[in-house]
């Protein structure tokens, strides 16, 4: 039996402090009739519960609490710190070994190519996704963070001190409490995280971990075995959020990979050398058939643009 998605929210506000009277009547009356759990818990979640209670009860000492409240209090979070325990050595003695890690569920939320979405997320953390990309939410969220992304999206997320905020995202992981910032993970030769505000640290599975701070940027390329660290202009970095390209000595076939998902290309066919060129420019509100004049008029290169297919040839 799982735990109620209504009393995970329940649990989730009441150890903050935020729960309405009526709220801790609710939540008192499903701990004292849910005596005998028989729900296997990670041990991740296990931890995390652990975690979160001693934050909690530690947190309190600021408060000028009655003495009845503060009672209520500790007896509410050590009825739930009991359930944990108690649901762990069951699952381990009761269930098959492949059975005692419960099955993880994500939501998916998409932007397809040519798309741009603003999502906001139960705790008030806003997301931009650049089509095409995807997000998978952790289906225990908010109360535990946890999402995992493939392709590109800038985050702007709600500081909780109490709950660090995870992606996953393939290549490396990431950590924040409160910060914005761009990520780039899909199956291109180059992956990156930039930051606007606050701090992030991003790790992989070799070891390798960086704090990053505003300003900063790492990539993460297929053919170096280290990441790149260094600093960036942020104008040109976060254009991009506010829709606006914008190139500085880009190479070509950047740009026209760029522009693909940008516009929603179906098809991009490039004859000649085209990485050997490089694109400056600053585009905003223009269409693709703009863009593609005016990298014309700077490069020489001819363009064939129909409806959702493009070519481009050298002269």
């Amino acid at each position: 039996m799982d735990i109620p998605k209504k009393i995970r929210l329940l649990i989730y506000k009441d150890l903050r402090g935020k729960s309405s009277v009526n709220e801790q009547e609710d939540l008192d009356k499903w701990f004292f009739a849910y005596e005998h759990p028989s729900y296997p818990l990670s041990s991740r979640s296990l931890k995390t519960i652990k975690n979160r209670q001693k934050k909690f009860l530690k947190s309190q000492i600021q408060y000028k609490y009655s003495l009845v409240d503060q009672y209520k209090k500790f007896a509410a979070v050590f009825i739930l710190f009991s359930i944990a325990i108690s649901a762990y050595f069951l699952s381990n003695r009761d269930f098959p070994k492949s059975q005692q890690e419960k099955p993880v569920f994500y939501q998916e939320i998409s932007a397809k190519f040519g798309e741009r979405k603003l999502i906001k997320l139960n705790d008030g953390t806003q997301v931009k996704l650049f089509g095409p990309t995807s997000l998978f939410i952790h289906e225990d969220y908010p109360i535990l963070r946890e999402i995992k992304l493939v392709g590109e999206a800038f985050f702007d997320v709600r500081h909780d001190s109490l709950s660090p905020f995870f992606i996953d995202a393939g290549k490396f992981k990431i950590k924040v409490l409160g910060t914005s910032f761009l990520v780039q993970a899909d199956s291109s030769q180059t992956s990156s995280v930039s930051i606007k505000s606050g701090i992030v640290n991003v790790s992989n599975e070799h070891d390798y971990s960086e704090n990053l701070f505003k300003n900063e940027q790492i990539v993460f390329e297929k053919t170096e075995p280290l990441p790149l660290k260094r600093k960036i202009d942020p104008e040109i970095s976060f254009a991009k959020v506010e829709n606006i390209l914008w190139y500085e000595n880009t190479r070509l076939d950047f740009v026209l990979e760029d522009l693909k998902k940008w516009y929603g290309l179906e098809k991009l066919e490039q004859i000649g050398p085209i990485h050997e060129f490089k694109i400056t420019g600053k585009y905003r509100n223009q269409t693709l058939k703009e863009i593609l004049q005016s990298i014309s008029y700077s490069t020489g290169i001819a363009y064939e643009l129909n409806d959702k297919q493009l070519k481009i040839t050298t002269k």
